[in-house]
């Protein structure tokens, strides 16, 4: 009870936002931030467990939010059914796509997959009698489940919340598997790895199958409760905002996407007054924090406790509160 203890309050504080915040514009950027965190905690998984660059995150991410807007207006699938199939069908291409593509490395790997959310941005745009085209896809039909049809963001946050919460938790459980632990030696060195027996082809796809999965099913939660989606979704500047998520929150900390997707996603409406100077003071910030926390917000907070233990050997301090916090919300130190 006392391991799930955090958690437990980390959900009641969750569900108790809208509450306090009731009517406030700043559910509708919290709903938003909870579908960030499930696509970036997929870049967690696949970038900082498994070492393997991706920049078609958000093409994932928009085939999601495609996917069960078509199953769901042109099939008339049930919305759960769609996501479900779209998570589906964004599997399987990403297992296509990922068998050839992930016998690449480093910055190759990067490229890549740059060219592989090239060309279904493309598609989403050339295949307008499906799609829309580039003038996007509108109407799309909200969510209901058990005969509650989802309207307003309030309604939207609790089911994106709960994905999330489980999302992370399903994440941080497999890295403290036997795959978590193989990803973990992939990232090192696949070489060695694979001299020790791991089957590192099947590990990394897996990795960026999952890493899809989780883009897929934000995207289609993206689609229901904005209402309207477009090709611009798949941009590269998309893709990026993913990996600064989970950079910022701190990598492979799993639960550092929160903090990661919480920054990013309220930088621009606090400086809503600077508009014209928002890119430009939201890029400084970014790269202060990424130069003096390179280990992002979790693992810099994770340094100072451990340095504010003084001299005494490690196997002599009692671990405080907060640094046993850090640890079961999955912070850890670098392999």
């Amino acid at each position: 009870m006392r391991r799930a203890l955090p958690y437990l309050l980390f959900a009641l504080f969750i569900y108790l936002l809208p509450v306090i915040m009731d009517g406030s514009y700043w559910i509708h950027v919290l709903v938003i931030i909870g579908t960030y965190v499930i696509a970036a905690a997929g870049i967690d998984l696949l970038v900082g467990f498994a070492g393997q660059l991706s920049l078609c995150q958000a093409s994932f991410f928009t085939l999601g939010a495609y996917s069960t807007a078509i199953f769901t207006a042109r099939f008339q699938f049930h919305p759960l059914a769609a996501m479900a199939a779209g998570a589906v069908f964004t599997a399987l291409v990403a297992y296509l796509v990922g068998s050839p593509v992930l016998r690449l490395k480093g910055y190759y790997l990067a490229i890549a997959t740059l060219g592989v959310g090239l060309i279904i941005q493309s598609l989403l745009v050339s295949l307008a009698d499906y799609t829309g085209g580039p003038d996007g896809f509108r109407d799309i039909v909200p969510l209901r489940i058990a005969g509650m049809v989802f309207k307003s963001d309030t309604q939207y946050y609790y089911p994106i919340w709960t994905v999330a919460m489980l999302v992370l938790l399903g994440t941080r459980n497999i890295v403290r598997s036997r795959v978590g632990r193989a990803m973990l030696a992939i990232r090192g060195d696949d070489v060695a790895a694979g001299s020790m027996g791991i089957d590192v082809a099947r590990y990394k796809i897996q990795a960026f199958v999952i890493s899809a999965i989780y883009a897929s099913v934000a995207g289609s939660l993206y689609a229901h409760s904005n209402g309207f989606i477009s090709p611009q979704l798949a941009d590269l500047s998309n893709s990026v905002e993913m990996i600064i998520i989970v950079v910022l929150g701190g990598i492979r900390t799993v639960f550092g996407v929160l903090l990661g997707a919480a920054i990013m996603k309220s930088i621009p409406e606090l400086l809503e007054n600077f508009l014209d100077y928002q890119m430009a003071i939201t890029g400084v910030i970014l790269i202060l924090l990424l130069l003096y926390m390179p280990k992002g917000l979790i693992g810099t907070v994770r340094n100072l406790l451990e340095r504010s233990g003084g001299g005494r050997p490690a196997t002599e301090r009692r671990p405080g509160a907060l640094r046993c916090l850090l640890s079961r919300f999955g912070a850890r130190r670098e392999p």
